[in-house]
C-alpha cells in the first residue's frame, strides 16, 4: 500500500520536505497519475483533480508570486 507518509521516507529517494498537511500523510494513494497544477494556476480550475498527487515546480511558484 502506497501512502503520503511512503513518499517521503528517505527510502523512496525522493528527497521530499513536508511544508504543511501532516494530518493527510496515511492518506493511501491510488491513482497512480501526479496533477501539475500549471492550468489551473492560471485560472482553469476544472483542470484540478484532487484525487491525484499534487506537484508543484518552482515554475508554479513564480505564477504564484508573480500571478498569472
Amino acid at each position: 500500500m502506497l501512502t503520503v507518509r511512503s513518499l517521503l521516507d528517505e527510502s523512496s529517494g525522493l528527497k521530499l520536505v513536508l511544508l504543511a498537511g501532516e494530518s493527510g500523510l496515511g492518506r493511501r494513494l491510488t491513482i497512480h497519475r501526479i496533477q501539475k497544477p500549471g492550468l489551473a494556476l492560471a485560472g482553469y480550475v476544472r483542470q484540478v483533480h484532487p484525487e491525484r498527487v499534487q506537484v508543484l515546480t518552482g515554475g508554479c511558484f513564480v505564477c504564484l508570486i508573480l500571478g498569472p
